[in-house]
């Protein structure tokens, strides 16, 4: 009815629950606009990880291009998810990795075999501006990647809500890219937002290893990195 135009146009997804009785997947909603989170998937990127678990032989940088990542460690080490985005000069910001690391049953996730990781992508040509994990908990792989010459340091995206606004004006404005990780979208559409104060993921069943480490990698290239399109050689 014309009567309920303006609620419905305010919050489409708190409409649909409280007034038609559609249930949203979070109760509160971080991305309200499921369809902009789809559009932001292009078809003709595709991940970078083979089916065994290991790099294509295609993914490779051109050590010019800025790259950030960020890394969410699992407190009881059981997942940990990391990613490395791109921006490009028209603002566009392009995801190059998504990755959900598990650990072994029983076992637990190896901080070496991350910071492996992140020293295979430099050795294949990616330009490392800015990388970051969440937590102190990774002093010692912070302080050998410094030792490698790599900018690393401590970013906590759950202290505030910084880092998932930038990510979601970037989606909302159009400027963001990924290929399809499923990880990935089912942690996005579950985001739940916390009395205004900050992002989390439903209580039973959820997780956001994924999406904290795209909203970090994220916020490492708009915010830290100065310019992030290619390296500027000045010749003197």
């Amino acid at each position: 009815p014309a009567d309920f135009k303006t609620e419905a146009s305010r919050s489409p997804e708190a409409f649909k629950r409280d007034y038609m009785a559609i249930p949203s997947l979070a109760l509160e909603p971080y991305f309200k606009q499921y369809d902009l989170i789809e559009e932001a998937i292009d078809d003709n990127m595709e991940s970078p990880i083979d089916e065994n678990g290991k790099f294509k032989p295609s993914f490779k940088g051109d050590n010019r291009t800025w790259h950030a990542i960020h890394v969410d460690l699992s407190l009881k080490r059981d997942s940990t998810g990391l990613a490395m985005v791109h921006e490009e000069k028209d603002g566009l910001v392009k995801t190059d990795l998504m990755m959900r690391i598990k650990a072994p049953p029983g076992g637990e996730i190896n901080f070496a075999d991350i910071r492996d990781i992140i020293l295979e992508i430099r050795q294949r040509g990616f330009y490392l501006a800015k990388v970051t994990y969440d937590s102190y908990q990774s002093r010692d792989s912070i302080q050998i990647l410094r030792d490698e010459g790599i900018d690393c340091d401590v970013l906590s995206v759950d202290m505030d809500t910084r880092a998932y606004d930038i990510l979601k004006a970037k989606i909302y404005e159009k400027k963001f890219e990924c290929y399809r990780y499923e990880p990935f979208l089912q942690e996005i559409r579950r985001l739940e937002f916390v009395e205004g104060k900050k992002v989390d993921h439903p209580s039973h069943n959820g997780s956001k290893d994924v999406t904290d480490a795209v909203a970090g990698a994220v916020y490492n290239i708009i915010e830290n990195t100065g310019y992030y399109g290619a390296v500027e050689v000045a010749i003197i």
